[in-house]
């Protein structure tokens, strides 16, 4: 998995944690937590939950009444980084990132890396970018990842999402998939789609799926028909140094 917590000291020194993509992980003292630090007296039964999602890593404390603290900050929720420490009762976890990814980047959003941000868009952090314009609709890239269901391939996967599509969005329309290059993973595929928007003309939406290590990446960038240029120039960008890569 690509980030786990190692205890460093206390009763329950040496043991991992790895912190799957998209799960919540609850850690205790009594078998109520899904990882259960049984030796630690001081730790409350629950004490505290963690989850990886787009790259990014989430704690809340759930002790009432010994709190958890982050770099021997209280808290009560937040988020992490690499070598960050917690404690939880006598435990002291470590944040253990993932290895360097081998592909240069000027942004990274969980596996996904940019080697450049295209021109009038920000950086929205750990989700993607959003164009400076915002009439009549701010066009917008998000990038997201999850866990492949077991048994599926990405084919069946994609073709899940057009299924879905054609049913919650009236009168959409796909093309593709057809296949794709992505630095860093096993296998990708492009998608765009179609569809009518009150009012305001057509939404145009161009996908990318990549896989690695087993792990899903999904990139997508919406805008409206008359945005079409904005957002050709914005996936040229892209589309010129990008990668997905999962370690």
């Amino acid at each position: 998995m690509p980030v786990h917590l190692e205890a460093i000291d206390g009763p329950a020194k040496g043991r991992k944690l790895e912190v799957p993509i998209g799960k919540a992980v609850t850690v205790g003292r009594t078998n109520r937590a899904m990882v259960t630090v049984a030796e630690d007296d001081c730790m409350s039964g629950l004490h505290f939950v963690i989850s990886l999602k787009n790259g990014s890593l989430y704690i809340s404390n759930l002790s009432k009444s010994n709190g958890t603290t982050v770099n021997d900050q209280k808290i009560e929720s937040g988020s992490l980084k690499a070598g960050d420490k917690i404690r939880a009762g006598q435990t002291v976890f470590s944040v253990i990132g993932p290895p360097e990814s081998p592909f240069p980047a000027q942004v990274r959003i969980g596996g996904w890396g940019f080697a450049k941000v295209p021109d009038g868009w920000n950086l929205v952090e750990g989700v993607g970018f959003r164009h400076s314009e915002e009439c009549p609709f701010q066009a917008n890239m998000s990038a997201v990842e999850e866990l492949l269901p077991k048994n599926q391939t990405l084919r069946q996967y994609v073709d899940l999402q057009m299924q879905l599509g054609r049913k919650h969005i009236a009168g959409s329309e796909f093309k593709g998939p057809v296949e794709a290059k992505v630095n860093g993973a096993s296998e990708a595929l492009a998608l765009s789609m179609t569809a009518p928007v009150q009012e305001k003309g057509r939404a145009l939406q161009n996908q990318l799926y990549a896989l690695h290590n087993g792990v899903v990446g999904i990139f997508t960038a919406t805008a409206l028909d008359m945005q079409e240029q904005v957002l050709r120039q914005a996936m040229k960008t892209i589309l010129s140094g990008f990668s997905f890569h999962q370690t």
